[in-house]
């Protein structure tokens, strides 16, 4: 079925190491012609945006996000959000707003919309532009050692993995990376307090 041709088509690209993004727009519009139906680019984006809504329903939000954005704002940083995301843009846009993360940050860097994927420096850097920040100005908190945290070194930005408590692996400490397990502990490492 469609998800499937898709999801391999995904997965196959994620293996191949490639970080230029892969277009899931385009390769949902092929696994429909490969089935023999040519939906219009109107079908084709109601189609795309009905699935990212039926997604949302299985995703949650940190409780610890917002607060712990809200803090560093409160103390004049600028907080933006850099995700691997190859979907439909503006659902992703509209996500962000679903959640009502979009009050909350400063800027958002779509894999999708820079076509380039963590941890390619690209990426980095079209969210720097996009917040108006320096890489050595800049902090990444990120939950994967590859993509979030030795993509960032290598653009020059310091590096924050969140590992939350079960989910460590042994890729965690080989890494030398900064470890902490609550999204909150960010405030301790940049300001030396946790107060929310």
């Amino acid at each position: 079925d469609v998800h499937d041709r898709v999801e391999r088509e995904f997965l196959e690209h994620q293996a191949s190491g490639a970080l230029e993004e892969i277009d899931l727009v385009a390769a949902t519009r092929r696994a429909y012609a490969d089935l023999g139906l040519a939906l219009d680019a109107t079908t084709l984006d109601e189609v795309l945006r009905l699935e990212q809504l039926a997604w949302w329903e299985g995703v949650s939000l940190d409780p610890e996000a917002i607060p712990t954005l809200d803090a560093l704002r409160r103390r004049g940083l600028r907080v933006g959000l850099c995700s691997n995301a190859p979907y439909r843009v503006r659902s992703m846009h509209d996500q962000i707003a679903h959640f009502g993360l979009d009050r909350h940050l400063d800027s958002v860097t779509f894999s999708g919309e820079v076509g380039w994927r963590k941890p390619s420096p690209r990426i980095f850097a079209a969210a720097l532009r996009a917040l108006g920040a320096t890489a050595a100005a800049t902090l990444m908190v990120g939950d994967s050692v590859r993509d979030d945290v030795e993509g960032a070194r290598a653009a020059g930005i310091s590096a924050l993995l969140l590992r939350r408590a079960g989910r460590e692996t042994g890729e965690d400490s080989a890494s030398g990376s900064n470890v902490i397990h609550h999204l909150a502990e960010t405030i301790e490492v940049v300001f030396g307090t946790a107060c929310l």
